[in-house]
């Protein structure tokens, strides 16, 4: 199963930067596994749900032209997308409360 979340944001700074350098993403169970910036444009990151047993990731990359962080949630062996998205989502809405206009997510 694959989800799609749109991000949309007021902020011209990227949202995936901001991401990165945020110390409090492991206290919603949730950690970045991998990046990829240089020599590249957009960059792209991974990201991965700290639960036990959890078998999904987000993919996710910063559109600066309409502001819009793009994000993938992509699971395997028959596991559901709920527990990942919801600590996605709670993070969004409590850590970049001012700045995140409105959440998009599509199920595919």
């Amino acid at each position: 199963m694959q989800t799609v979340i749109q991000v949309i944001s007021s902020s011209e700074t990227s949202l995936r930067e901001a991401i990165h350098r945020d110390h409090e993403l492991p206290h919603y169970r949730l950690v970045v596994t991998r990046v990829k910036r240089r020599g590249r444009n957009p960059g792209w990151s991974k990201m991965r749900s700290k639960i036990p047993g959890s078998h999904g990731a987000i993919n996710f990359k910063w559109d600066p032209a309409v502001r819009i962080l793009q994000c993938r949630v992509v699971t395997k062996q028959g596991c559901t997308p709920q527990a990942i998205i919801g600590d996605f989502v709670n993070y969004l809405l409590t850590q970049f409360e001012g700045i995140v206009g409105s959440i998009n997510i599509i199920s595919r």
